[in-house]
């Protein structure tokens, strides 16, 4: 028998790399692919139902559409694309959680275990088959964990191949109320705050700002994209860290909760996005006057719905309270804008709202109940209190279900039951009465309407909410059966005007006034906290790069860090924090950490606190979202600004390599052929 020569060794080596080359399977786990779902159909064309196909798939680039993780919305959906130089079917297997369901993409089987045929890709000798995993609705890890791992495994005959996908968190969108800003929700920093419980349980958040005097008709009409932008930053953020999103879970506190319900009759609820689904998953509502407020009823001078006319019959008491709101006004506490006119009692808007309901939406209630306190604690309530006379708590709130009830049929007379308030809104609207039950919402006894963002148990419980079981939230229904009346003209009562005005004389109403003005103006002034040390660091949430959709905001808060290993929020002004944009014409920041963005582009932000700096790189994109009722052109689809397909073979991506085994084995047999024969 012929020994073989080391070279003849060396040479059969390399051939049996070359072939084991050319059978090797690769994996991609592909994002923001899928533009449209139907029941029976994968789409890769918004508003379309051109059907994915794996030759589309094989085009996608997997440098810009490789994927690490995927959101646990319930709706995002990542394309499992395995190319292989063989022709044989491949099977798909993973461990995948409750709720997340592994497919085929033309929607004909699935399990968490599933054979594909092969289809020609590409270049001749590359074969191709793919899946499509769509997310849980529900968070399947700890607390602890910052991602729940799964793990997909591609088996073709005797190989195999597996890749790791890393499931996160829902984003979450805050909404604050009347006369506020995101910072209603507190600190990243303090986890005993809305904010930074959600920081702390590693779910990203946003906020979604808008002036606080402005109610949801002026700022979210039917067209307006300005909340949709809002969510696209969030789903944007979790893309760029290659996590496919396209939900988020909306916390709103007070009239941000109304917010969030108009959102929903919004054009762009529906998007490619989220694949005309709808953008979002759960909804929690702090204190939402879903039904209206007894108080800004009050304000309106519609009392009908009040048990006392007199701020509508008594021109010299009208006179003082408009001074009273005069000086709110000044404080930042406009009556006058259009946030008042939609919190009143079966106003347009409410009735707007209460006709289109966000069916099937998974929604948590969280009341206050400060029994019949009239306005609020402290020496401001006091005041106002004593002003407003003879208007008392159970004059201003009462159960709106009996009122509206009453007055649709007892010939126009609403029956007035009292009822508790947080001071502001009361309870049946809190807990939307009427509507839904109150066996998936909660009455915290004892807590007021503002602060409740900053409550360390409301955010505890919000956070837990979120990321726990969709059994916790009780499905919206498809009809409200609360019937708002029709639109009443404010009518006096029972010509009672007059018979128990206010016992302060013009001189007393004067002193009560300016001291309600001077309480006012010092209302945000805080006595300094213990110590914190010499600061050492900044830095910014959220982190860089910060993307950002043209012609909208985002609040940057910016996290001092001090040498006694305490942090601090310093995004003011106040805080000694100063803000420089390289390019202007780009974004902008303001004195307190507010960004704006212009127009696309990329710029450099320098933050400076003191001889401490940070930069944050700021990415201005083009919005580019296709509402549900966009007319897109199939043979010419928009373009995503962060999209590039390649109509070539993927580049980039774990599949190099797959399809090189036969150019190897040809440029080997040269050198084999002359080994052999010269051993």
């Amino acid at each position: 028998m012929r020994k073989l020569s080391y070279p003849l060794i060396f040479a059969l080596f390399l051939l049996s790399v070359s072939a084991s080359a050319e059978a090797a399977l690769s994996i991609n786990v592909l994002g923001d692919v899928i533009q449209n779902l139907s029941e029976d159909c994968y789409s890769y064309i918004p508003n379309h139902r051109t059907a994915l196909t794996e030759e589309f798939i094989g085009k996608v680039n997997p440098a810009v559409r490789e994927r690490l993780g995927i959101a646990a919305d319930g709706n995002a959906r990542l394309v499992i694309r395995v190319q292989s130089p063989r022709p044989e079917d491949i099977t798909l297997s993973a461990n995948l959680p409750p709720g997340a369901v592994l497919e085929n993409i033309k929607r004909t089987a699935s399990g968490s275990r599933l054979t594909v045929k092969t289809e020609p890709v590409g270049a001749a000798g590359k074969y191709q088959s793919s899946a499509v995993l769509t997310a849980p609705e529900e968070w399947p890890g700890n607390d602890k964990q910052e991602f729940f791992p799964i793990t997909v495994t591609a088996s073709q005959g005797d190989e195999g191949l597996s890749k790791e996908i890393k499931i996160y968190r829902a984003p979450v969108v805050l909404v604050h109320g009347l006369w506020s800003d995101g910072e209603t929700f507190g600190d990243v920093n303090d986890e005993q705050t809305v904010a930074g419980a959600l920081f702390a349980k590693g779910a990203h958040h946003g906020y979604f700002e808008y002036p606080g005097d402005q109610g949801p008709s002026e700022v979210l009409p039917r067209s307006a994209d300005i909340f949709c932008r809002a969510v696209e930053n969030m789903v944007r953020d979790l893309r760029m860290k290659k996590i496919e999103a396209t939900r988020v879970d909306l916390v709103g506190h007070s009239m941000g909760g109304l917010m969030a319900r108009k959102f929903f009759l919004n054009r762009y609820y529906r998007n490619n996005q989220n694949y005309n689904q709808g953008a979002v998953r759960r909804i929690v509502m702090l204190a939402t006057p879903n039904t209206g407020s007894g108080i800004t009823s009050y304000v309106t001078e519609d009392v009908l719905w009040l048990s006392d006319d007199t701020i509508a019959a008594s021109p010299d008491y009208r006179e003082k309270m408009e001074q009273v709101f005069e000086i709110m006004g000044k404080a930042g506490m406009n009556v006058k804008g259009s946030a008042i006119k939609d919190l009143a009692l079966n106003s347009s808007e409410l009735r707007l709202l209460n006709d289109n309901l966000p069916a099937g939406l998974p929604l948590y209630r969280i009341a206050g109940d400060t029994g019949e306190a009239l306005i609020m604690p402290g020496a401001v309530g006091k005041i106002i209190e004593g002003i407003i006379t003879p208007y008392t708590h159970k004059k201003i709130y009462n159960n709106i279900p009996a009122l509206f009830d009453g007055y649709n049929n007892n010939g126009g007379k609403p029956r007035f039951e009292p009822e508790d308030s947080d001071y502001l809104v009361g309870l049946s609207s809190a807990l939307w009465e009427g509507v839904m039950s109150r066996d998936k919402s909660e009455i915290i006894k004892g807590r007021q309407h503002m602060g409740m963002g900053t409550d360390a148990g409301i955010a505890s419980r919000v956070a837990a909410l979120l990321c726990g079981p969709v059994s916790a939230f009780e499905p919206i229904p498809q009809r409200s059966q609360l019937r708002f009346p029709e639109q009443p003209t404010p009518s006096l009562m029972k010509g009672s005007a007059g018979a128990a005005l206010s016992s302060l004389s013009d001189a007393e109403f004067t002193q009560k006034l300016g001291e309600l003005e001077s309480l006012l103006e010092n209302r945000n002034t805080k006595a300094e906290g213990q110590a914190l040390g010499k600061l050492t660091g900044l830095s910014c949430y959220p982190e860089s790069p910060v993307l950002i959709s043209a012609g909208t905001t985002r609040r940057l808060a910016i996290s001092g860090s001090y040498s006694t290993g305490k942090r601090k929020n310093v995004s003011h002004k106040k805080d000694g924090t100063k803000y420089e944009v390289a390019d202007a014409s780009v974004a902008l920041v303001d004195e307190d950490g507010m960004l704006t963005a212009l127009k696309p582009g990329r710029t450099t932000l320098t933050v400076k606190n003191g001889n401490i700096s940070a930069t944050v790189d700021i990415f201005v994109i083009p919005f580019a979202v296709v509402a549900a009722d966009d007319k897109v052109d199939p043979d010419n689809p928009p373009v995503d600004p962060a999209d590039e397909i390649n109509p070539e073979a993927p580049r980039g991506s774990s599949s190099s390599g797959c399809n090189t085994g036969a150019g190897l084995v040809l440029l080997l047999l040269p050198a084999l052929a002359f080994i052999i024969k010269k051993s």
